[in-house]
Parts: structure tokens; C-alpha cells; sequence
């Protein structure tokens, strides 16, 4: 079948009503294939990168569109063999020192994580197993970086392409050029995405400055400022004075509330800082390690009953631990 076709009639698809259970997924949908930040990860709770790859793939799996029209953007490999095995500790992350990496390092992140999954012709979604996500991304983002994770319990990587010069070049590994055979690259105007936030201001006023200029457009300004506090900090270095002035900053969010005596997904007790969404009542809490404000996780809950999704009040959404952050010197090396 034509592929533009099938990009056609899914628009058409997706232009009609749909059932609230799949109003969410859309959502992440439109907002990874648009390269904006979203609530999307939960399906892989990280920034949002320009990795069409993964960030799009794993929602398409989620909601029931053919993956193959959704692997535009970084090289997507799949099967990837083995994998990590989930084992995280109730005890402290293995968190890389407040000395900050160099430029041309990569920053390794390992987080366990679990999602929901969600069909397209039944909008009933469920809880894939916890399974572990790695990747390494370019510290001061020039250079390509990975990602590995399962997408609906399958194994997958996928390049994160670095912005050289004001340019990305993406693969589209579902294309071949009919004389060479050889895949399809193309470039775009870019500006480089580095994963230290060391630039960001270290006083809470002007982080609160700094959340709300991230928050235009959307939802209400508090539930976007909420969210881009969590894109501050998911996979990246952050210094001990910016994550104070992030988290105090985030306190002060109207709507936010303390949970002083927070267990992360992973058992580990810390504190907690929660906002309940107006527009669908699913509650996300961030956890923060109490003596220095280091980023642990993240969970989601329903607060509410949300029967066309085949959800009860209580339940959780997703979830994800930070396990291991640690500067490398090369993409696909694992700190022993």
C-alpha cells in the first residue's frame, strides 16, 4: 500500500471524534511528531528530542498505528538483543557528582519505567511490565546520542541526532534510494539541545521565570509550568543550586502541593511535589531527594474514576526511577 495513502487516511482517522480514552494518546501523538514537549513520556518519561524514532514509535504501538508510518525521524533498530534487567534497589540512585561534565561527553541515564498502553479499537488501557530505559545523550548536544528502551515489550534503539553547525541529520530508515539502496538522510536548521542546565538561573524567581516563559500555549499555565519543571530535570545534569531554586520555584506553582513523606516507584523515601490536572484529573508527582534536591522519579495517578479508559480512581498511569546518571565518554558505554 502507498505510504502517503496510509498517512492520508490515518489524518482522515484521526480527524474524526475520538473516544476519550485515546483523547491522551492523540495528544502525545501530535505533540512528539511536532517535537514539543509533552506528557508523552510516560512513554519513556524523558525530554523531548528529535527522535521521531522512539518518541513517536512508542505511542503509535500504544494506540494501535502501524509503527513503520511513525519511524520518520533517528534510525530505529529493532529487534535490539537482550537488554538490561530491571533491579533496582530501594536505596539512592547512582547519581554523578555536582562536578559537571565536559561538552564532548554524553550523559548516561538509566531509568526503570512503566507505561500505559492503550488500543485503538478497544480504549481500554493497562500497564506494560516495568522494563529499563538507557540513554546517552551529548552533554553539550552537538554529537548523536541513543536510546535504548522496550516499546509494548518490545526491545528498540534509536539514534538522538546532534545539531553540528545549525544542522540535524535525520535518517528515515523506512526509505531507500532506489539507485544506491542506501537510506534517505535529510537535514534541518537546528539549535543545539545540551543536556547541562548549568546556564539555568540558580534563584527561584528567575526559574519561575524561566518555567513560565516554557509554558505558553495549551492547558492552564500552572499545569505547563508543572510540566516544563519536570523537563528541567528528566535526563539531564543538574547542579546543586539550580535544583534548589528548581524545586522551590516549583513549590510555589499555584495548585502544587508538599508530600513530605513521598515513596518514589522505586521504594525510596524522599519528598514529593504533585499537581493534579483539571482537564483529565490525573494526578503527576514528581520525587526529590530531601538533603539536595536530586530528581528521582515520577508517577502519575488517577484521581478520578475514568471508565471510557477502564480506569478506576487510585489507579497509576505510569512511573519512572531514575537509576543511574553518570557522565561517559562515548554512546553505548555502561559505568561497570
Amino acid at each position: 500500500m502507498d505510504d502517503l495513502k496510509m498517512l492520508g487516511d490515518l489524518g482522515r482517522h484521526l480527524d474524526e471524534e475520538p473516544p476519550a480514552a485515546l483523547v491522551r494518546q492523540r495528544q502525545r501523538l501530535v505533540e512528539a511528531a511536532q517535537g514539543r514537549p509533552s506528557r508523552r513520556r510516560l512513554a519513556g518519561f524523558g525530554r523531548s528530542r528529535p527522535v521521531l524514532g522512539l518518541a513517536v514509535l512508542g505511542t503509535a504501538v500504544a494506540i494501535g498505528i502501524p509503527a513503520v508510518l511513525m519511524s520518520g525521524w533517528g534510525e530505529v533498530t529493532r529487534p535490539l538483543t537482550g537488554g538490561p534487567t530491571v533491579n533496582v534497589a530501594k536505596s539512592a540512585p547512582s547519581i554523578l557528582s555536582d562536578t559537571a561534565p565536559r561538552p564532548d561527553q554524553f550523559l548516561f541515564v538509566e531509568t526503570r519505567q512503566q507505561y500505559e498502553a492503550c488500543n485503538l479499537a478497544k480504549p481500554v488501557c493497562r500497564l506494560d511490565p516495568a522494563s529499563m530505559r538507557r540513554v546517552w545523550l551529548s552533554v553539550d548536544g552537538t554529537r548523536d546520542g541513543r536510546i535504548d528502551q522496550k516499546v509494548a515489550g518490545m526491545p528498540m534503539s534509536a539514534t538522538v541526532p546532534g545539531c553540528r553547525n545549525g544542522v540535524r541529520t535525520q535518517i528515515v530508515p523506512e526509505k531507500k534510494d532506489r539507485s544506491s539502496g542506501r537510506k534517505i538522510k535529510v537535514t534541518e536548521h537546528c539549535t543545539p539541545d545540551p543536556v547541562d542546565r548549568s546556564r539555568l538561573p540558580g534563584d527561584a524567581e528567575g526559574m519561575r521565570k524561566h518555567l513560565y516563559g516554557q509554558s505558553d500555549g495549551g492547558r492552564s499555565r500552572a499545569e505547563l509550568m508543572f510540566k516544563a519543571a519536570g523537563d528541567v530535570v528528566r535526563e539531564s545534569y543538574v547542579p546543586a543550586k539550580v535544583r534548589k531554586a528548581l524545586f522551590t520555584a516549583t513549590r510555589r506553582i499555584p495548585g502544587v502541593t508538599l508530600n513530605p513523606k513521598a515513596v518514589d516507584p522505586a521504594g525510596r523515601h524522599g519528598v514529593g511535589l504533585r499537581f493534579t490536572s483539571p482537564y483529565d484529573g490525573i494526578r503527576t508527582e514528581y520525587f526529590f531527594d530531601p538533603k539536595n534536591y536530586q530528581y528521582l522519579g515520577v508517577r502519575e495517578v488517577t484521581t478520578k474514576a475514568l471508565p471510557d479508559m477502564g480506569k478506576r480512581k487510585g489507579e497509576v498511569f505510569g512511573s519512572a526511577a531514575v537509576w543511574r546518571m553518570v557522565a561517559v565518554d562515548r554512546v553505548g558505554q555502561v559505568p561497570g
